[in-house]
């Protein structure tokens, strides 16, 4: 029986690669450099090879997914027989893996017969991962196409991603700085400061606030989430680490302990691309109201790696 439609997805959602196979949904790559040599994210280094790497100050550099490389998926998908297909991609004010899927499949404009749907989530990580699952148990209940993509769209417009970056390695993930967040990332390493960012609507992170104490920074992401669990009920989230750093580990739990009244889907490994951008040691969360996700216990999940 031929899928309903096909997902595709790049590697900033941090899910591993067994996810992806088992789940029948394609990864476009980021691309990590280092000595001379060039590895697929995910796909040919896991999230412990890369944190070694950065812990050691190997020169990293991190190539997006191109043009050629969607327009290569999208080709094949068509060659399989696919009519439709959903492309996920991190919010377009950090990369620009919206841009390049979308000039592919104008590329493929009358070559191709599939019809392709660029959906820019607004997020990054498990904010981006969310989407993804949410695409995933739709397409196995049975939705059509376009209620699916409803669904994920109605899903994305409600979450809410929140990043914290440590002084060891500073947030560095948009190219969209302003000149103040530039210079404050600069300083967060010699003051040891942690801070932490929250997406707006556009999907760019802003500054919150700054802190050498991150359980400062657990209490207030706590307040955040309450405030919104007031305005739209019960809160599911989930959670990324960039590495076993000691102190992002007891930031986490601080946070997990403090969410009473909101049910964890579990942390993740954060991918080769988020820890390079966001940071070693860096820790987010994304949470959504429990309304606007798909419920079932026999569907798939999307934190495979507790950590």
């Amino acid at each position: 029986m031929p899928r309903p439609f096909a997902i595709v997805c790049d590697s900033c959602a941090d899910l591993t690669s067994a996810w992806y196979e088992a789940n029948d949904v394609t990864v476009v790559p980021f691309k990590l450099r280092f000595n001379q040599s060039v590895y697929d994210d995910v796909l040919q280094l896991s999230s412990a090879d890369v944190y070694g790497l950065l812990s050691t100050s190997t020169p990293v550099n991190v190539l997006a997914p191109s043009v050629a490389d969607f327009r290569v998926v999208f080709q094949r998908l068509a060659r399989e027989g696919v009519e439709r297909c959903v492309c996920v991609c991190a919010s377009s004010r950090l990369t620009n893996t919206c841009t390049t899927a979308r000039l592919a499949r104008k590329a493929l404009e009358g070559a191709a017969a599939i019809e392709i749907e660029v959906f820019d989530t607004r997020a990054v990580s498990v904010g981006e991962g969310m989407v993804v699952c949410d695409l995933v148990r739709t397409r196995i209940s049975g939705y059509a196409f376009e209620d699916a993509l409803a669904h994920a769209r109605e899903l994305a417009a409600h979450a809410s991603m929140l990043m914290v970056s440590s002084p060891v390695n500073a947030f560095s993930l948009a190219p969209t700085f302003t000149f103040l967040d530039r210079l404050r990332s600069k300083f967060d390493r010699p003051l040891g400061l942690w801070s932490l960012w929250a997406f707006d609507a556009d999907g760019a992170p802003e500054l919150v606030e700054s802190s050498k104490d991150p359980e400062q920074l657990a209490n207030l992401i706590t307040r955040l989430v309450a405030v919104d669990s007031e305005r739209e009920g019960f809160m599911v989230h989930a959670s990324y680490v960039a590495g076993a750093v000691p102190k992002t580990l007891k930031l986490r739990d601080a946070v997990a302990t403090r969410l009473t009244e909101a049910r964890s889907l579990g942390t993740v490994d954060a991918s080769g691309v988020v820890a390079f951008r966001a940071g070693l040691g860096g820790f987010g969360l994304a949470y959504v109201p429990e309304s606007y996700l798909l419920l079932g216990d026999e569907l798939p999940r999307l934190v495979p790696n507790p950590v």
